[in-house]
């Protein structure tokens, strides 16, 4: 540990230093591309009101069609915090059957 030249033991921890910089940058640059996979992952996870616009119906009506179909179920993101698939919204659209439209008609 003692570095002969020096005498005050210097270089045990510059070196201990030059470690913890390479550790700190691997750490740095890990969470940049966690961050980066996190963000492209937030694209695909709507909100109440963002999944309710997508399916055109009220976010009361998501909610009460969530509680009884297992394709709309939302992720917990975090506590209180829900989100809903967009794969899962498109793959719950395309298995609805086409029916007539009502036409409300102003007489």
């Amino acid at each position: 540990m003692n570095d002969p030249e020096r005498g005050t033991g210097h270089q045990a921890s510059d070196s201990e230093s030059d470690r913890r910089a390479i550790t700190l940058a691997d750490v740095v640059h890990e969470l940049r591309a966690i961050r980066s996979v996190l963000a492209s992952q937030q694209a695909e996870l709507l909100t109440a009101k963002a999944a309710a616009r997508f399916l055109s119906i009220s976010v009361a009506t998501l909610y009460r069609r969530a509680a009884n179909i297992v394709i709309l179920k939302p992720v917990a993101v975090s506590p209180g915090s829900r989100r809903w698939k967009r794969a899962s919204l498109m793959q719950y659209v395309a298995g609805l059957e086409p029916g007539p439209e009502k036409l409300k008609r102003k007489n």
